[in-house]
């Protein structure tokens, strides 16, 4: 991998939103859409499904209901835009020491 691969890359997971996978219905309800081909997929750090399925009732009235939880972590910015500013030298000091005798 070349130098402007990694920066290339830094750079992507400085400027990632998770506002590209979720989309909202009418009703404020959030779920993840991966489905659009120029969705940044490899800002995804760790992606978790768990679905539970169950019964309420029982016989004629019972009633089956079922919960989808998603959970999606994505990289860390901040951590790349140290590493990014490191690079650049923004934490370089510049601090000129004078080391002069003060006593008299």
């Amino acid at each position: 991998m070349s130098n402007s691969e990694v920066l290339a890359g830094l750079s992507s997971q400085a400027r990632g939103d998770i506002g590209e996978f979720i989309k909202t219905n009418k009703d404020g309800f959030a779920s993840f859409d991966f489905s659009n081909p120029y969705v940044l997929l490899h800002l995804i750090k760790k992606l978790m499904t768990n679905n539970t399925r169950g019964v309420v009732g029982n016989g004629k009235g019972a009633e089956k209901w079922e919960v989808e939880t998603v959970k999606l972590e994505s990289y860390d910015s901040q951590a790349a835009l140290v590493v990014l500013a490191k690079y650049y030298g923004f934490f370089r000091s510049n601090l000129n020491i004078d080391h002069t005798d003060f006593s008299d």
